[in-house]
């Protein structure tokens, strides 16, 4: 559909689409400290109106003047300010490096232009800034409803990565499926979306050098266990708290648990390959990024690796006797460096809420598919160094290149290779 299509479209006066924000762009949003936005194909304006409502300097782009007639009504209706720009998204180009976040919702496009336009949304993002991508997926084709019914402009979270692969740096955070409740003809349905997220690295003075020294120092390099998937998301609030019991931690309750997942950095989580979405096995960050990141939350379903080294090896995480890991009582006791800045109301200190979230989509055991070459680990503690490895990675490439990096033990919190050369 071209321009003049989309304007008949849009045509009348009620909305075509709800004033309201999709759901799942304001559950990634709401993480995030809010900067400069940029809506690709923003349509009527609802998730850019709600953006610029909640901070946001919001741009929004596309090509029908009668969507973009409704967005400014829209706007003025929230009292809200955004730029709004007419532009064919496959003859324009953004601004190189001037956006925290770029946000492509149901931006339905051939092979060839989605590449192109994807490519461009990943150079437009500022170091550490994050492109999120939503749309129809093809496999509503057969198993959901709603969307177009052309294969061919239909999503795949596989055919993205590729497409982004071939682009500017970005770490991608999550890649796959997920499903929303649709109302169709009176009748509950599920519609299926694909969601990758993805994070542009740092460009830090010395952050490559940082990288290399703690891929040395640190931790081996490891991959899953065959049959597992390391999946660069947070564990959901009843996951972590699911983990934390099952590996002897007590249960901090819902509410505290979700206030530690806001204020991680970063998260990933193990999941077996016959059970996607379900994690085995979690780990997390907590620090400002600039001057210290700590692991926390170490946690192994013992079901899945029940090997005395292993549950030794997790003992030695522990806080004892704690509801949180050491690191929440003495985040500073090994640092080398006095930390700086103010406390916030709630009296833990600020974190940077445009973090991104992991080192990649997702690595694979031996059995599965991965980018990577077969290295081996430690045995016994496989899927305990892996959430290590991954979580070291990820702050050798985003953290400031100064910054103390350590892990949550029994005694404080001990810089990540001293701590690991000890356990060797």
């Amino acid at each position: 559909m071209d321009s003049a299509d989309w304007d008949r479209r849009y045509a009348g006066t009620a909305l075509l689409w709800s004033a309201e924000p999709n759901q799942f762009v304001v559950e990634q949003v709401t993480r995030m400290r809010p900067g400069r936005v940029l809506d690709l194909a923003c349509g009527e304006g609802r998730n850019c109106v709600w953006l610029a409502t909640h901070g946001w300097r919001a741009t929004g782009v596309d090509f029908s003047a009668v969507a973009l007639g409704k967005a400014r009504e829209l706007a003025h209706r929230f009292e809200a300010t955004p730029e709004w720009i007419e532009a064919d998204l496959t003859r324009w180009t953004p601004e190189y490096a001037a956006y925290d976040l770029v946000l492509a919702a149901y931006l339905h496009l051939d092979a060839i232009d989605r590449r192109s336009v994807l490519r461009a949304a990943s150079a437009a993002l500022v170091p550490g800034g994050t492109l999120l991508v939503l749309g129809h997926d093809r496999s509503n084709l057969a198993t959901g409803t709603s969307g177009p019914r052309d294969p061919e402009v239909l999503l795949d979270a596989d055919e993205l990565l590729d497409d982004l692969a071939g682009g500017p740096p970005l770490r991608v955070v999550r890649a796959g499926r997920i499903t929303r409740r649709v109302t169709t003809n009176g009748r509950p349905q599920h519609a299926i979306d694909t969601c990758v997220v993805g994070v542009r690295p740092m460009q830090s003075a010395g952050a490559g050098e940082r990288a290399a020294d703690l891929a040395a120092a640190s931790i081996p390099a490891v991959l899953p266990p065959a049959g597992y998937l390391v999946v660069h998301r947070y564990p959901t609030a009843s996951e972590l708290r699911r983990l934390r019991t099952a590996a002897g931690l007590p249960d901090p309750g819902p509410q505290a648990t979700q206030d530690a997942l806001d204020n991680s950095l970063a998260g990933l989580c193990l999941e077996a390959e016959a059970e996607p979405g379900r994690a085995v096995a979690c780990g997390r960050i907590v620090g400002d990024g600039r001057t210290f990141l700590v692991m926390v939350d170490i946690a192994v379903d013992p079901a899945i690796d029940p090997s005395d080294e292993t549950a030794e090896f997790l003992s030695a995480l522990r806080a004892p006797g704690s509801d949180e890991p050491a690191a929440d009582a003495r985040p500073f006791a090994n640092a080398t460096r006095p930390v700086n800045g103010d406390r916030s109301a709630n009296g833990t200190r600020p974190v940077n809420r445009s973090r991104p979230n992991g080192a990649g989509a997702r690595s694979t055991g031996a059995a599965g598919r991965s980018g990577r070459s077969s290295r081996s680990g430690r045995r016994g503690v496989g899927i305990v160094a892996v959430v290590l490895a991954e979580l070291s990675a990820w702050a050798g490439e985003h953290a400031d290149p100064t910054a103390f990096v350590g892990v949550a033990t029994r005694t404080g919190v001990t810089p990540v290779g001293e701590w690991m050369n000890v356990r060797a």
